[in-house]
């Protein structure tokens, strides 16, 4: 997180700022999961041509 983000995160009320740590928390979590598909597609296509090399 950036400085100024910080600064503007600190000014908000408590309930806002749980929502906003919610919010950015949502966030890397739906990320987190494309890059597990990605990972794991990419997992499978590697078995499916090693199977088919041999």
């Amino acid at each position: 997180m950036s400085k100024t983000n910080l600064q503007l995160l600190k000014s908000l009320a408590d309930e806002e700022q749980e929502l906003y740590l919610n919010v950015c928390r949502a966030r890397i979590r739906q990320l987190n999961e494309v890059k597990v598909n990605l990972y794991t597609h990419i997992y499978h296509y590697y078995i499916i041509i090693t199977i088919f090399m041999l």
